[in-house]
């Protein structure tokens, strides 16, 4: 009798992991070279801050992790540590200082402004990129640690798999180019 129950057991335990009911879960760490660049500037004028008014240089990049092998084994069921690292450039001769938001909306052609990424229901991962007149700087994954905010929501965004990233600066007038971005997360989940 012990040895039926035993057996039913384990056939049982096999059926639902072959179903996918989660019995095996664990973090994996998951790493993507960003292709692109984010490039974000506003026109000169007073009060366009508020406004979120930029010109034709307004660009997002996104990131796309259904194509790693990493992301492509595991039910996402929450982002541990999140590393982002990347090179951003002031095109100014004033210091300036740079946000980066996120959008699940990854049509870029639709979206041409900061109003247009808070329409489209985005958020700000992250404040703080202080940047020198005309300085270019790589924040490592360090730095940028200490500035995350709206985690929940960014693991919302790898769960899905694609969003989108955009640039914005926080003062009157800037002019800034981020390239070189590389994003690392430790995902928990289940096979």
């Amino acid at each position: 009798m012990k040895k039926a129950i035993l057996i039913a057991a384990l056939a049982l335990a096999s059926l639902l992991l072959i179903a996918g009911c989660g019995l095996v879960s664990g973090t994996v760490f998951v790493s993507q070279d960003v292709g692109g660049q984010i490039r974000t500037s506003t026109e000169a004028g007073p009060n366009l801050r508020g406004r979120g008014a930029l010109d034709d240089q307004f660009t997002g990049v996104v990131v796309d992790l259904t194509d790693n092998s990493n992301w492509g084994d595991i039910t996402v069921e929450g982002v541990e540590d999140v590393c982002i690292r990347l090179t951003a450039t002031n095109n100014l001769t004033q210091n300036v200082s740079g946000e980066i938001w996120i959008t699940l909306d990854t049509n870029r052609a639709n979206i041409h402004s900061i109003a247009g990424v808070q329409a489209a229901g985005g958020f700000r991962l992250f404040q703080g990129l202080a940047l020198s007149a005309s300085q270019t700087r790589t924040f490592t994954c360090a730095e940028t640690l200490t500035l995350f905010e709206n985690l929940e929501q960014f693991s919302d965004a790898v769960a899905v798999g694609t969003f989108a990233a955009w640039g914005r600066g926080d003062q009157d007038q800037y002019d800034i180019t981020i390239s070189d971005i590389y994003i690392g997360v430790h995902i928990t989940g289940s096979l």
